[in-house]
């Protein structure tokens, strides 16, 4: 299925080509179960799901700081032995502690933000299926599904857009722009146009503000782009601080 494509590149027929939907009577219920199946539910997964004491304890699982601890040990010992004050073991102890404290905080914040995300969730959403207004779960949202939309609505997944009337969604979630933005079904765009500019799309996590519109679901889940923002808070790199990012350097 065309989930990759440069959606607001497309018109609106072409989009349900590429799904294979139809704008007036939407999935049929056997085939929204084949495509749950095939592309998981539409949620935002977590990789991490840590307690703040296993955070924590996982800042002194790195190999090199665990060597450096050692170090600082053995320096400890030989000091007092020689009757000298330890300062180098202090030294390279408060560095592993500080270190310890940013790395913490620093994945803390990470999953307070992944839950953030999670919240931006709406829970359920009206959809066509089999030619009839229905109401499901926003986990059971599929690509091709035909959502409706109105002022006050929770975008449930990304699409595009096939009506649109006087739409005006709020994208701050992705954007950090506190301003609506109009939408507008008829525009077809240049590939290269930015997010912020894909005037034919609604987004995961932003919130209808104004007018009503029908949507084509087009990506659920992990492949949204409030799926890939989690994708990038969960990510072990991006949450390495610089002595961890330092220290695995040195060890390669």
């Amino acid at each position: 299925m065309a989930t990759s494509q440069q959606w607001h590149t497309l018109d609106s027929d072409s989009a349900l080509a590429a799904l294979a939907s139809d704008p007036t009577a939407g999935l049929h219920s056997a085939e929204a179960q084949t495509r749950l199946a095939e592309y998981g539910p539409n949620e935002l997964k977590e990789t991490g799901g840590r307690s703040r004491l296993e955070i924590l304890l996982d800042q002194f699982k790195d190999v090199m700081l665990i060597m450096l601890i050692g170090v600082a040990i053995v320096a400890a010992v030989l000091d007092v032995r020689s009757g000298t004050f330890p300062k180098d073991a202090i030294a390279i102890l408060t560095i592993v502690i500080i270190n310890a404290v940013l790395g913490y905080l620093q994945e803390s914040r990470a999953e307070d933000a992944l839950a953030a995300l999670k919240s931006l969730s709406a829970p359920d959403v009206r959809v066509l299926r089999e030619g009839e207004q229905k109401q499901i779960s926003a986990k059971d949202l599929v690509p091709g599904d035909i959502l409706l939309l109105e002022a006050g609505d929770q975008v449930a997944a990304d699409g595009r857009l096939l009506q649109s009337a006087a739409l005006q969604v709020r994208e701050s979630a992705l954007t950090g722009e506190s301003t609506a933005v109009s939408k507008r079904a008829e525009e077809v765009l240049a590939e290269n146009a930015a997010l912020a500019e894909r005037k034919n799309l609604a987004f995961q996590g932003t919130e209808v503000v104004n007018g009503r519109a029908k949507l084509l679901v087009t990506r659920t889940g992990m492949e949204t782009e409030l799926g890939q923002i989690a994708t990038m808070i969960q990510s072990v790199s991006a949450l390495a601080t610089p002595l961890q990012q330092r220290l695995k350097q040195l060890g390669n």
